[in-house]
């Protein structure tokens, strides 16, 4: 039970960030984790940079994000924000969960020197680190280690390093100067990077350093088991997001047609619409409102006017004197009874066919199935690694992390992978055992018992970051802008203030240290008459 029976924590004060929990000698303390914190894949303190903002206190409230991450103006831009889902201003309030990646990238925004310190360590181990990719996962991993003081090399197969995030995110929601800029913090910390390098091993890499990380993504787009899918004008999702990058306009003036419903599918229809394609529509086997995206990109489709045919399966594709001609049939379910993947049709629909110029296939993706072959893969092709640690079975220091075990992920999960697999380098490399250890609910003093604090957040409607009119969007102008000051601090003072310390044993000798050493005196130690 969360009480304040030996120690008073002022809610308004505490930013939820654990110095006295461990700081406790008595092990008395525990911390509240947050909901918002708790269902984030990096355990990012959100609600200590939203407190610290509420307070006025941004550039403070920089230094806490950057403790967590240095890539707060990537996520600030395309982390899917699993935190605002779990955000209880949305479920108790019921006026909108707080906008925390728009506070996130205000911050990065506003204070670019703290947001891009890069990763120095206090000393260097003499160890040798490679990372194999330098995706959302790949990048996290290096921040890690090199945090941790190990030379980090990192080995790209395209000629600039970045992955998906550089070579499959639209510039309009992720600038490649943006990403640049995180880049150079890590070359500033010390990381290494090698591009044009397809051909590195991690067999021979694990011979030349001390650990190495496979973070080589799922850069293969699937196709459609349809006739008809290899025809010419027939593209696949992520190779079109590439050209794209590259400078390429395969479809201006022609009518475009993407087959899926999720973030690829939308981001490469919004980009052929930006290139001013004749027409572009959508064709998914979800509902309207059950496609795979964000909210916010529900809200684009609306103001770009894009066209959703909702619920229909391409059966086949044809072509004739250079027109691509779709036959569809209507989607009745999508999942079959054991929850399984398993598209149901009506054989007997008799839809219109659809005609394009172009067919874009954003269908899903996977890894390379010809990649690292010495190593275990399942039955879709992706990697095997050990769960918790994710050692490479049979291996002695190579790891997996991000989409190349899971298959297609988030940005924010495939950073968190990418950091699980750095911690499994650290222990190796320090001759720690790997498994032990790594829940900090088991083991650092976290609870996942909270209480809302509604006296301290203020009342209204969820803010929301400047849009771009749609006709002044552009490829390369972000759709959206960062909150001013005053727009962060009004949102950030929406926050409930659900996570705190708390004392949890009532075992308190009234000691002092947690009371002392807390950065936001927001904690009193009752000290009883008689001790005074």
């Amino acid at each position: 039970m969360i009480t304040d029976a030996n120690i008073r924590v002022d809610r308004k004060q505490c930013i939820a960030c654990g110095q006295c929990v461990d700081r406790c000698i008595m092990d008395n303390l525990r911390l509240s984790i947050a909901p918002c914190r708790q269902a984030c894949p990096l355990q990012t303190n959100c609600q200590g940079y939203i407190r610290l903002t509420a307070q006025g206190k941004a550039e403070e409230a920089a230094a806490e994000l950057r403790k967590h991450t240095l890539f707060g103006r990537i996520l600030g831009r395309v982390c899917t924000h699993p935190c605002e889902s779990a955000c209880t201003r949305a479920t108790e309030v019921g006026d909108g969960a707080v906008h925390i990646r728009a506070i996130k990238r205000f911050l990065a925004d506003s204070y670019p020197e703290i947001a891009d310190a890069p990763p120095l360590a206090a000393r260097a181990s003499g160890k040798k680190a490679a990372i194999i990719g330098s995706g959302p996962a790949g990048l996290e991993a290096a921040a890690h280690l090199a945090e941790a003081g190990h030379q980090v090399t990192v080995f790209e197969r395209d000629a600039q390093p970045g992955g998906t995030l550089r070579y499959g995110v639209p510039s309009f929601r992720l600038p490649g100067a943006e990403l640049d800029k995180s880049i150079a913090s890590l070359e500033k910390g010390g990381v290494t990077f090698i591009c044009n390098s397809a051909q590195a091993s991690a067999e021979t890499l694990s011979k030349e350093y001390d650990a190495v990380i496979i973070a080589g993504g799922a850069p293969e787009s699937l196709g459609l088991a349809v006739p008809g899918a290899d025809l010419p004008g027939v593209v696949r999702g992520l190779e079109f997001l590439r050209a794209v990058h590259l400078g390429q306009n395969p479809v201006a003036q022609k009518r475009v047609l993407v087959i899926g419903g999720g973030g690829t599918a939308l981001d490469a229809a919004m980009s052929a619409k930006k290139m001013q394609a004749a027409s572009v529509a959508v064709v998914c086997l979800e509902a309207f409102r059950d496609m795979p995206v964000s909210a916010d990109k529900f809200i684009e489709i609306a103001e770009e006017n894009l066209t959703v045919h909702e619920r229909m399966a391409v059966s086949a594709i044809a072509r004739a004197d250079g027109i691509l001609k779709l036959s569809l049939k209507r989607c009745l379910s999508l999942f079959d009874a054991a929850g399984r993947f398993a598209p149901e049709l009506d054989e007997a629909s008799a839809l219109p066919d659809l005609e394009a110029d172009i067919v874009i296939l954003a269908v899903g993706q996977r890894p390379e199935k010809t990649a690292f072959t010495a190593l275990q893969h399942n039955e879709r092709g992706g990697l095997i690694a050990e769960k918790g640690t994710q050692l490479a079975p049979g291996m002695n220091n190579i790891f997996i992390a991000g989409d190349c075990i899971s298959g297609p992920s988030t940005v924010v999960e495939a950073m968190a992978s990418g950091r699980e697999a750095a911690v499994s380098v650290c222990r190796l490399l320090a001759g720690e055992p790997l498994e032990s250890e790594r829940d900090p609910y088991a083991v650092g003093g976290w609870s996942r018992e909270y209480q809302t604090c509604p006296q301290n957040a203020q009342n209204g409607p969820r803010g929301e970051e400047p849009r771009i009119p749609a006709p002044a969007r552009s490829l390369e102008k972000e759709n959206l802008t960062t909150f001013s000051a005053e727009q962060a601090q009004h949102e950030a003072e929406r926050c409930l203030s659900c996570g705190r310390s708390y004392e949890a044993k009532h075992t308190c000798w009234f000691c002092l240290p947690c009371e002392i050493e807390c950065p936001q005196k927001a904690l009193d130690v009752r000290i009883p008459y008689l001790a005074r």
